[in-house]
């Protein structure tokens, strides 16, 4: 997946999340992928190659906040996500102090990380 298909993710998180009711959302996906080689005796015993990508979604309602997390990035999941984010907002205790912060682009858009790699 690229980096313009994580930010859509991203994109598309935050606005299911708006419009099942959050106030404010931002969301966070991360990928990986990792090697594990096992060498017991001078020979290879295990290699094992795994790959994964997740998104978190952090939601603000009113002065509660709601976070889930899920490796379903398809479109049902990511409306699965939001659903449960908000869900748990409202279980959450109400803290004065909550808030998301709004990091825009230079065209009012969402601002990239610089350290972002396919």
């Amino acid at each position: 997946m690229s980096v313009t298909d994580l930010l859509d993710r991203a994109e598309s998180a935050v606005r299911t999340a708006l419009r099942a009711g959050a106030d404010a959302a931002e969301a966070y996906l991360v990928g990986g992928r990792s090697t594990e080689i096992r060498v017991r005796g001078g020979r290879i015993e295990r290699t094992v190659r795994s790959d994964g990508m997740g998104c978190g979604l952090r939601v603000d309602r009113g002065r509660r906040q709601g976070f889930a997390s899920s490796t379903d990035l398809s479109p049902a999941g990511i409306r699965a996500l939001a659903a449960s984010a908000i869900s748990l907002s409202r279980f959450a205790p109400e803290d004065p102090d909550v808030l998301i912060p709004e990091v825009k682009g230079a065209d009012g858009g969402v601002e990239p990380s610089d350290d972002l790699d396919d």
